[in-house]
């Protein structure tokens, strides 16, 4: 049994919950996996899923897996597709949306083809839409031959008629040893400021490496010595796409926090809480010429 969530690291107390109903057969109708981003939610919801269905296939009938979407011209575009194509859809932020609850719904009401269950995974359900939320209440309730395995990076934004409907699993952020030691099985060499920035989290510590890597040396720093100078690097930050521009402020303020330079620190926080409601580029701007004049 312990095979099963042999690739999952640092989550002892999950893994023990899931093998004892494993083991017992006494699996609720639904799951929700708590935990900040990276720590292995995902991989664990599909191995337990395989676990039940008992079928290695990767478009196995009696799985389904939900995730957030943009909408593009009445068409759909998963999260995923959307970050491995690095495709932009300006502010607009991925959803789960009703249209994919009634699919689920669909599903659910078929039997099993290969097992004796289906299951449903839905990740970050703290992306449901209001009517999606609730079109999902009646599935968690009644959800026949089914297992709905739910992740969330977030549960305070997840509304409380679904945390009370479903079985909470938390998931805690990796410790320092054991995020390096991931890394280092991945074959991924970080920074050490990475670690610290990354908060347990696999996939912040890869996507805040990966921001490194490719930054321009311009941008190593937020010090400017003129105007045109702090025109030009707000400029290039602006290139860069709106979360790799929160992880370069969130790079920038641990660096100010090691040098005690708190306004800096303060003025990053306002261009953070800025990004998604601004002009970017103004409060680059305006950040950048506050630290150049201080």
């Amino acid at each position: 049994m312990s095979a099963i969530f042999s690739s999952i690291n640092g989550q002892q107390g999950a893994i023990k919950l899931l093998t004892a109903a494993l083991t017992s057969g006494r699996i609720p109708n639904a799951y929700l996996f708590t935990g900040v981003s990276g720590v292995g939610k995902r991989t664990t919801a599909l191995a337990l899923a395989r676990a039940l269905i008992a079928d290695e296939e990767r478009h196995n009938p009696d799985l389904t897996i939900i995730e957030p979407t943009y909408c593009q011209q009445d068409d759909l575009i998963p999260l995923s597709v959307a970050r491995e194509q690095q495709l932009s859809f300006n502010n607009q932020v991925a959803q789960i949306r009703i249209e994919q609850i009634r699919e689920l719904t669909r599903f659910l009401a078929q039997a099993p083809l290969k097992s004796q269950r289906l299951v449903a995974i839905i990740l970050n359900v703290e992306s449901l839409t209001p009517n999606a939320a609730q079109a999902l209440l009646k599935s968690l309730e009644e959800p026949g031959q089914a297992l709905l395995i739910l992740t969330t990076d977030n549960i305070e934004s997840v509304p409380p008629t679904i945390i009370s409907r479903a079985h909470i699993i938390p998931f805690c952020p990796l410790s320092t040893s054991k995020l390096q030691s991931v890394l280092s099985g991945l074959g991924i060499k970080v920074d050490p400021v990475v670690l610290n920035l990354a908060g347990g989290s696999v996939s912040k510590a890869i996507a805040y490496q990966q921001l490194l890597d490719e930054l321009p040396s311009e941008l190593a720093s937020p010090f400017c010595s003129t105007f045109s100078e702090t025109f030009s690097k707000s400029q290039l930050i602006c290139e860069l796409e709106t979360i790799n521009q929160l992880l370069l402020a969130d790079y920038w303020q641990h660096k100010a926090w090691e040098n005690r330079e708190e306004k800096l620190v303060q003025y990053l926080e306002l261009v953070k809480s800025q990004l998604s409601k601004a002009n970017a580029l103004l409060a680059w701007q305006c950040c950048l010429n506050r630290v150049r004049r201080n």
